[in-house]
């Protein structure tokens, strides 16, 4: 399951139940005596099976656990604990029809619990029948319609029936039941995001991130969204921030130098993949990236560029961009046959990017191959009729 929210019934009736009882947790091998005193009174010998049947629990002896609450329920029918604690006990005995019909009997007999149905959803869910889940959460919902947490689980089991719409209105009540649990807001980011909700997305993540303005995980995702949104300067000011943070990944600093082109600053991304390369030399993929923004027109370091390509390709040399990059770089330097073999080699790769690219460019350089050929023959034809 995943790990959010109420994904399983089984921890949080343990936690709840047994917690509430004050007992800590038993070892396999630890003894527990089974209460069969008969000459106690009935409450007094419910109350003691109560404490046996948890302490059995604890111990994983569910046998025995279901064998003391069926005892008390026929002491005490109306007991809720006593049959929620049974419906798991014959659950993690693997007869799992039987304890969902424990379930429905408990949401038949105690109709007024809002618990019981969450109960009963979380058992459906973990059957893998998220529909009903999500027909017994509602009916939760309906009885507490001022629990977030109701709210909340109704917003997972719509994600898992993907209602999305329905996802993000239980989301959204939720948080404003509860404005300040960040787990309801990181879901309905989440739901924003399937839903193409941009600036939802992006206003409920600015809010999230004014609240925890350290958050790295929520940094990352605001300066995403805001190069997505064209807010270069704070996209970029976050991923060096980020960088600043976590000096050893390089990752944010190639982030850095996306947005730096992203906003036409060649010179400053490339100074930027010269400190990725710094901090780790053996980067392909940024000495790669370095040697393209080196040969562009505005920098023109081609010696430099063929360099670092060079030095990129020795450390991969499957690169299909690389191999592409150093075509550029000869083509560039009207060494239109060396560039041709270098496509080449790229379009022999199988990347569905680059070779594909390259295999365009290896036609292209044919055509300038041939152009060149053209010149020099005009050329010396000219140098002829001067003779």
């Amino acid at each position: 399951m995943n790990d959010r929210g109420r994904r399983t019934w089984i921890p949080w009736v343990l936690a709840g139940l047994l917690a509430a009882a004050g007992l800590s947790c038993q070892t396999q091998e630890d003894v527990i005596v089974y209460e069969r005193d008969v000459t106690v009174d009935p409450e007094t010998k419910a109350a003691r099976l109560m404490n046996s049947g948890r302490q059995y629990l604890d111990s994983e002896l569910y046998s025995q656990a279901e064998q003391a609450y069926r005892e008390v329920i026929e002491i005490r029918p109306g007991s809720r604990e006593a049959h929620t604690l049974l419906a798991f006990s014959v659950s993690r005995q693997g007869r799992a029809d039987e304890a969902l019909e424990l379930f429905k009997g408990y949401t038949q007999k105690f109709s007024d619990d809002p618990e019981g149905f969450a109960r009963l959803a979380a058992v459906h869910s973990d059957r893998g029948d998220h529909r009903a889940a999500a027909g017994e959460i509602d009916k939760a919902v309906a009885l507490s319609p001022e629990d977030p947490k109701l709210y909340y689980e109704k917003g997972y089991y719509r994600e898992l029936i993907e209602d999305w719409e329905g996802a993000q209105g239980a989301y959204e009540k939720a948080s404003e039941l509860d404005p300040g649990n960040d787990d309801y807001r990181q879901r309905l980011t989440v739901v924003y995001k399937k839903l193409g909700r941009t600036e939802d997305l992006y206003t409920a993540q600015r809010e999230m991130l004014e609240k925890e303005p350290t958050n790295r995980r929520l940094m990352l995702s605001v300066a995403q969204l805001s190069a997505e949104k064209g807010d270069y300067a704070a996209a970029r000011d976050l991923f060096r921030v980020l960088a600043e943070l976590e000096p050893d990944n390089t990752a944010y600093l190639k982030n850095y130098a996306v947005v730096q082109l992203l906003e036409g600053d060649t010179t400053a991304a490339a100074t930027t993949y010269q400190e990725v390369v710094k901090k780790n030399p053996s980067d392909a993929d940024a000495l790669v990236r370095l040697s393209d923004l080196q040969a562009s027109a505005k920098i023109g370091k081609y010696d430099e560029a063929l360099r670092n390509v060079q030095k990129g390709i020795e450390l991969d040399e499957r690169n299909a961009r690389g191999w592409c990059v150093w075509g550029r770089i000869l083509e560039r330097q009207a060494m239109y046959e060396q560039a041709k073999q270098k496509f080449q080699r790229a379009s022999s790769l199988g990347d569905p990017i680059w070779s594909e690219y390259a295999k365009r460019e290896v036609a292209r350089q044919d055509q300038l191959i041939e152009r060149e050929k053209k010149k020099k023959e005009r050329e010396e034809y000219e140098k002829l009729e001067e003779i």
